[in-house]
């Protein structure tokens, strides 16, 4: 008998003495897709490599399912019968990796290895959360389930690995909201991927019982990049900074759970042009500003400020994001304190430059000399207009073909501003602009457009 063989038959002892055999969700029916998974792998004709990476990886499904009791307890049944969905969808893909006909390679093989990757993004996910679920139903019903201890052969064939202890590391944040728990966590109905990072970061969507959505982001085997982003946002608390709900550790697993902020970036909104009005980017602008100047009065510097780490809400309001690439700033003096932050300035800059043209951060432009198109910074095409007093041959006219006197104003105001921060050489230390300056200039122009709308309505 094989190992995989000789595991499904410790599952199925362990769904008999739990009673489960008849259940909603017997684990012993898990086990047998499992199976079939792992068989059809060895025999799949296209995308191989692909089906045997996914069996591997269900395969270690196995392993864990004998920590888990009380498979219908209400908190944990919604995850299983998520996961049995996500087993079902991973068989199916194998079966359908069985043929080897032409067509079939020609035209589907990418397809479903796509579509492979995507179920095993979510077998991955089923394998952090494992632990969590364990212990939440550990801790409702301890005692309800016996355990098959030891090799006697009347006690079943193998020996089952007791459950996590109940002093399992689970750290709460001190979070500005305390309503999200563990077992709400480890419950979500539905998950998917959002992103994946080098060095292994997943960052997954998940789907509360009660309707909420959090992003929940793995680091798989990287802890001192765990430890570095906890330091950096356990502390922060700010309107526009994405709130960090609560952390998990444990079993080598590292879990961040932040607010899930899900209508798109600012980037994405400038290119669809649904941040439509100047006010409306100008209010954006002023918000996010505020909210780096908050990062910087707690000496953290990002690193890596740009439109695509600034999110939008339903409401359009926004959150500062990508806290990955952060540190604490160590250098004690202020004139090193400003030159750290200089970099989160000069991608503010561009950002700002981003919002009053509409453009990307990477611009291709007709250069004569090469006969062609070339791809230049957007500081290196926006600036020379704007220091020469001509920001209208750059500015964004969909917002307004031509803007009042007062927006012009305003948006010369930023413009301004934008060209000190965004400068490609950087000023001498403690000579440029900070954080602070730029919400001052921000606040100034934002007051000014929102005074020419009450001049209008007077």
């Amino acid at each position: 008998m094989g190992a995989v063989d000789a595991g499904l038959d410790t599952v199925a002892t362990v769904a008999q003495l739990a009673g489960t055999a008849s259940s909603h969700l017997s684990m012993a029916n898990v086990g047998g897709i499992i199976s079939m998974i792992v068989k059809l792998a060895r025999t799949a004709r296209r995308n191989k490599k692909e089906c045997e990476q996914l069996a591997g990886r269900v395969r270690l499904i196995l392993d864990l399912l004998p920590y888990l009791q009380c498979p219908d307890e209400k908190a944990t049944r919604a995850p299983l019968e998520e996961l049995v969905a996500t087993l079902l969808e991973a068989r199916e893909l194998v079966k359908a990796c069985q043929s080897s006909g032409l067509v079939g390679r020609v035209f589907t093989a990418n397809l479903q290895a796509s579509k492979l990757a995507d179920v095993q993004s979510k077998i991955n996910f089923y394998l952090l959360v494992f632990p969590l679920i364990s212990q939440i139903a550990n801790t409702a019903t301890r005692d309800r389930i016996p355990i098959v201890k030891g090799n006697d052969a009347s006690q079943g064939p193998t020996s089952v690995p007791p459950p996590p202890p109940a002093s399992q590391p689970v750290v709460p944040a001190k979070a500005a909201k305390d309503d999200i728990t563990w077992a709400e966590v480890a419950a979500a109905s539905t998950v998917t991927v959002v992103s994946k990072a080098a060095g292994g970061t997943v960052v997954y969507k998940a789907r509360l019982q009660d309707g909420r959505h959090v992003a929940i982001k793995s680091f798989e085997g990287d802890e001192a990049a765990f430890r570095a982003e906890l330091a950096v946002v356990s502390g922060l608390r700010h309107p526009h900074i994405v709130r960090l709900l609560c952390w998990w550790e444990g079993d080598g697993k590292r879990l961040l759970v932040y607010e899930y902020v899900g209508d798109g970036t600012l980037r994405d909104h400038l290119r669809s042009g649904e941040c439509a009005s100047w006010s409306a980017r100008m209010e954006v602008l002023l918000a996010a500003a505020r909210a780096i100047e908050h990062v910087h009065c707690h000496a953290i510097v990002l690193g890596n400020v740009g439109s695509s780490n600034i999110l939008l809400d339903a409401a359009r309001k926004p959150r500062v994001s990508g806290f990955g690439a952060s540190v604490v700033d160590a250098v004690g003096s202020r004139t090193g304190r400003l030159e750290s932050a200089a970099g989160d300035v000069r991608g503010f800059g561009v950002v700002m430059l981003e919002v009053l043209t509409g453009r990307e951060p990477v611009v291709r432009i007709w250069k004569e000399e090469k006969k062609g198109e070339v791809d230049v910074a957007l500081a290196s095409f926006a600036l020379p207009s704007i220091e020469a007093g001509k920001l209208g041959d750059v500015l964004d006219r969909r917002p307004a073909a031509k803007p009042t006197p007062r927006q012009l104003k305003a948006l010369k105001l930023v413009a301004d501003m934008a060209a000190r921060c965004a400068i490609p050489s950087s000023p001498p230390p403690g000579k440029g602009p900070t954080m602070s300056d730029v919400v001052a200039h921000l606040k100034e122009a934002y007051d000014l457009i929102c005074s020419d709308h009450t001049h209008k309505l007077a």
